[in-house]
């Protein structure tokens, strides 16, 4: 009975540190990823160049028990000049006025939105 005792103590240690181990893995390797993309963004130059602006997407997160709890992210996709798409979070109020077809100059940097200046609208 002892020995059953003993593994089962040693099943349980043992799950909850497997359990530990991985959720602060995981968030390790979140944060250091995300610090790559801060650091990549920082070290690339502005860009500015033509596009137009191929689409618009809405995503709501949180908010299923208290719709006022909802946060909503912004995407704007943009095809730039050799028909290259990318998609941008836009968190500065573009995405009121940005529409599809509208060409103009994208201003980025690595994977962050900077600006949009509008040169003919759809």
């Amino acid at each position: 009975m002892e020995t059953l005792n003993g593994l089962l103590s040693f099943v349980l240690f043992g799950g909850v540190a497997l359990t530990f181990v991985t959720v602060f893995g995981f968030i390790g390797f979140s944060l250091i990823k995300s610090l790559r993309t801060w650091n990549a963004n920082n070290n690339t130059p502005l860009q500015t160049m033509e596009a137009v602006v191929v689409g618009q997407r809405l995503e709501v997160r949180g908010g299923d028990s208290r719709p006022e709890t909802a946060s909503h992210l912004y995407y704007v996709t943009f095809e730039v000049q050799g028909h290259a798409r990318q998609e941008f979070g836009i968190y500065n109020g573009d995405h009121l006025w940005i529409t599809p077809g509208d060409r103009g100059l994208l201003r980025y940097q690595g994977t962050r939105y900077q600006g949009f200046n509008r040169t003919s609208q759809a």
